[in-house]
């Protein structure tokens, strides 16, 4: 997993090389004989910074990936100890996190069949787990 200072420093080594193929190109049109080897460690300054802010991007992506299943799980676990029923400030309070991070993870588990939501005759968006919700034999049959 990538940390952010380690990005921060893939993104600056790859500024740098941007930075010198740009001066390569700028002295490759001076007109001097050197101009295709200036040319070609331009461009393969280039590459390699292309290349570091690539695989900069890809570690994002993965340690967004990782945080997101991180966040499910968590509220898979909260719902299984709340057999199987939740609502956004439980799982905001019970977690720690902001009701916006709670409401967002809770919307993206809901798909209507593992996840559905009901609302209470007092307006509570309750989101039920009913594979979880409470069953006497069910923790000794899973385990």
């Amino acid at each position: 997993m990538m940390t952010p200072v380690h990005a921060a420093l893939l993104r600056t080594v790859a500024g740098i090389l941007f930075f010198i193929a740009f001066l390569f190109g700028l002295a490759s049109l001076n007109g001097r004989s050197e101009a295709g080897w200036l040319a070609f460690f331009g461009i393969a300054s280039g590459g390699v910074g292309l290349a570091i802010r690539w695989l900069v991007k890809r570690g994002a992506r993965k340690n967004a990936e990782a945080a997101r299943v991180q966040r499910q799980l968590a509220v898979l676990k909260l719902a299984e100890a709340e057999d199987g029923r939740l609502t956004v400030t439980e799982v905001a309070a019970k977690l720690g996190w902001t009701l916006r991070t709670a409401q967002g993870v809770l919307r993206a588990l809901e798909d209507g069949v593992r996840v559905t939501t009901t609302t209470t005759d007092d307006g509570i968006m309750v989101y039920d787990f009913p594979e979880l919700i409470y069953d006497p034999g069910r923790r000794a049959r899973v385990r």
